[in-house]
């Protein structure tokens, strides 16, 4: 994140606006992205907190928004893979809740 805090001005100064992502889906891109960079450090102190399992179970399902979020936003397609990847993790999580 600090990378970006020093990259993007400078790509700024250097090439001016035009480099810019402009337009809804850029916005909402920035939007994900920044609740995803605020999410981290709230996941690391909640492992401070919480049993480990617990946390491990409670993130696991987060691949699995993400793949729901990526279809609309990103314009991915669900694969079988990716569906196949969604019934293994859920499967994953029922097994250590037992």
């Amino acid at each position: 994140m600090a990378d970006g805090l020093f990259l993007s001005p400078t790509m700024i100064a250097m090439c001016g606006w035009a480099p810019v992502p402009r337009g809804v889906r850029a916005r909402m891109t920035g939007l994900f992205a920044a609740a995803s960079c605020g999410a981290y450090p709230v996941s690391v102190r909640a492992r401070t907190i919480a049993r480990f399992a617990l946390m491990t179970a409670l993130r696991v399902p987060s691949i699995q928004f993400a793949i729901l979020i990526g279809c609309p936003v990103f314009g991915e397609w669900m694969t079988p893979g990716k569906g196949l990847a969604a019934l293994t993790i859920g499967a994953g999580v029922i097994v250590t809740r037992l």
